[in-house]
């Protein structure tokens, strides 16, 4: 069987009424150092992680991602690390750079996979579910903070029944700030115009 189709069909089992399993799982999104912000500057680019805790084993995920703001994010990548989750093209939903308010209500398509291991799941405990890479718009304004969220979590166990109990953790925020020149000029141009005023007075 082909797994994008095996997809298709673990997903279709697992919309199917009264079957849900009543693990605890739950998802943040994070980056590489474990934090819940970032720092940016219009026109760059950072990954974040989607972290699962997980008390029963997994075999299939999806979510969405829900920025708090429209054009001003772009899902620029999608990557599984091949170990736990499959990074197979045919197994991965939509990975093609979008914006995240490219389906509805600022929010991404679905980005999902299954586990390597489809009879023994992933195992339990705290992994990576997904690395996203982001990009922001070079018009995004200065001195803002955005929000990025994880939306409609669906996830599978071994038994192919969905998991009831998932939390998903605080927004990630992302902060704009100017480049480090702008600043430095900005500071400067204080600093002239101080000397201006106490020459003046």
């Amino acid at each position: 069987m082909k797994r994008s189709l095996l997809y298709a069909v673990v997903l279709g089992v697992l919309t199917l009424p009264g079957r849900t399993a009543l693990a605890d799982l739950s998802a943040r999104i994070t980056d590489e150092f474990g934090l819940d912000s970032i720092a940016v500057m219009p026109g760059s680019f950072f990954d974040v992680i989607i972290e699962l805790d997980t008390t029963e084993s997994l075999v299939s995920g999806q979510v969405m991602i829900q920025a708090s703001a429209p054009d001003i994010f772009t899902l620029e990548s999608v990557s599984f690390d091949g170990v736990i989750w499959s990074d197979d093209a045919g197994d991965v939903l939509d990975p093609t750079p979008q914006a995240l308010n490219a389906a509805n209500a600022n929010t991404s398509d679905d980005v999902g996979t299954f586990a390597v291991d489809l009879v023994s799941g992933t195992g339990i405990g705290i992994m990576d579910f997904v690395t996203i890479g982001v990009s922001i718009g070079a018009g995004a304004p200065l001195l803002e903070t955005f929000t990025l969220n994880i939306v409609e979590p669906i996830f599978g166990n071994t038994n192919f029944e969905e998991v009831a109990n998932v939390t998903v953790g605080s927004a990630y925020q992302v902060n704009v700030i100017p480049a480090p020149g702008a600043v430095v000029l900005g500071m400067i141009g204080l600093g002239l115009i101080g000397r201006l005023k106490r020459r003046l007075a």
